[in-house]
């Protein structure tokens, strides 16, 4: 039998593609709202006429309205009636489909502003891509490195009663004893 060998992904390309998907997400997103962009605009185009020809209905039913008004006939005082609920029917029909077409325009006007948003983010994202590639590409430069001070040289001697006088000025002792008298006054 024969071993089949997997291969097995390099980490450094499944890093890279993972990179490369998340670099193009947004110019994805502003191509899928550039597309519904173009369907809401279609459909706040059909809503557009169909409430044009709703208000074509509701003013020749007001005309109609009108016209059997000046009419006192029994008939036509029917008929009256029958206009008037035709002529509210057109009208609450105006009413929303004016409201739908402002919902439209206003869900069109914030996916235009989305795209937009992200036509724009994925533009500085090439721009940013560029300037650090360039960057990257420049020697770096070298690090200048200060003058080291010369080592200094500590001798330290022990002190003896005798050198721990010698090592105070005489107006450095007479300080330290005048302090040392107004404590003895004080706590006295």
């Amino acid at each position: 039998t024969v071993a089949k060998k997997t291969a097995k992904p390099n980490r450094l390309s499944l890093t890279a593609a993972m990179e490369k998907d998340f670099r193009d997400i947004p110019a994805k997103l502003a191509s899928q709202y550039g597309k519904e962009l173009a369907a809401s605009k279609q459909q706040e185009n059909k809503l557009n006429r169909v409430v044009k020809k709703a208000e074509a209905k509701e003013r020749i039913s007001k005309n109609k309205c009108d016209i059997l008004a000046a009419k006192s006939t029994p008939v036509a005082k029917k008929r009256l009636v029958q206009a008037k609920k035709a002529f509210q029917i057109a009208h609450t029909a105006v009413s929303n489909l004016t409201a739908q077409l402002e919902q439209a325009k206003k869900l069109s006007n914030t996916i235009a502003q989305k795209q937009a948003k992200f036509a724009e983010l994925s533009k500085q994202l090439l721009k940013l891509e560029k300037q650090l590639e360039t960057e990257s590409k420049k020697k770096p430069a070298k690090l200048k490195t200060k003058a080291r001070n010369k080592p200094v040289e500590i001798v330290l001697e022990t002190m003896t009663p005798s050198n721990f006088e010698s090592s105070f000025d005489r107006s450095e002792s007479q300080k330290i004893s005048s302090t040392n008298d107004e404590l003895v006054e004080e706590n006295a």
